[in-house]
C-alpha cells in the first residue's frame, strides 16, 4: 500500500470514527439543562434530555442526546449518551433492564432493594413510564428520567419511594 492509499484510508478512518461520537451536552444544573434543551429543540434530528438520579448513592447527570433517527425509542437515547451503563443478562432487545448507571447498580439500602426505574416527563411532572426503555418512543424535546429507587406497597399497587429530582428552572429576566 503506498503513502497516498494509507493516508486516504486514515482519513476516512477518523472521519467514520468522528461520525461515531455522540453529539451530547452534559449540565451541572437543572436551570441551565432545561434552558439548553428548550434551546436545541430547533436543532435537525430529535434532541432528548435525560436525567439519572442515583440519590444519596452517587452524582445527579443532566445530558442532552442528539438522534438522528425519524422515530427512536428511550433505549437509543440512552445508548447514546456518555454514560456507563449496564443491563441485565438474559433481557432479549427490545427488553432492556437496567442494572447499573454511571457505576451505581441495584442493590440494598437500609433494608429495601433499589433498583433503577424508568420515568418520562409530561406536564412539569416525572411519570413512571409503563413500558420498558426500548418498548418506549420519543419525540424531540422529551426528557427522560431514571432513579434508583425502591418500592412500596400501596392497596395493590406498588409505586417508587423516589422519583428524578424535579426540574424548576430559574427564570431569566
Amino acid at each position: 500500500m503506498n503513502t497516498k492509499s494509507l493516508s486516504a484510508l486514515l482519513f476516512s478512518t477518523v472521519l467514520f470514527a468522528i461520525s461515531l461520537v455522540s453529539h451530547a451536552q452534559i449540565f451541572t444544573s437543572a436551570s441551565e439543562f432545561v434552558t439548553a434543551l428548550n434551546e436545541a429543540k430547533s436543532d435537525a434530528g430529535i434532541q432528548v434530555g435525560i436525567v439519572i438520579d442515583p440519590h444519596d448513592l452517587g452524582e445527579l447527570h443532566y445530558e442532552i442526546v442528539s438522534l438522528s433517527e425519524e422515530t427512536a425509542s428511550a433505549y437509543d437515547a440512552i445508548e447514546k449518551a456518555s454514560i456507563q451503563k449496564s443491563y441485565y443478562p438474559g433481557y432479549l432487545p427490545p427488553d432492556f433492564m437496567i442494572l447499573g448507571l454511571n457505576g451505581v447498580s441495584a442493590q440494598k439500602v437500609a433494608g429495601k432493594r433499589r433498583d433503577w426505574s424508568f420515568f418520562f416527563r409530561k406536564d412539569k411532572k416525572w411519570l413512571l413510564a409503563d413500558t420498558g426503555i426500548g418498548r418506549f418512543s420519543i419525540k424531540d424535546g422529551a426528557i427522560l428520567g431514571l432513579s434508583l429507587t425502591s418500592w412500596s406497597q400501596q392497596g395493590s399497587k406498588y409505586i417508587p419511594d423516589l422519583t428524578p429530582r424535579m426540574l424548576n428552572p430559574t427564570p431569566r429576566p
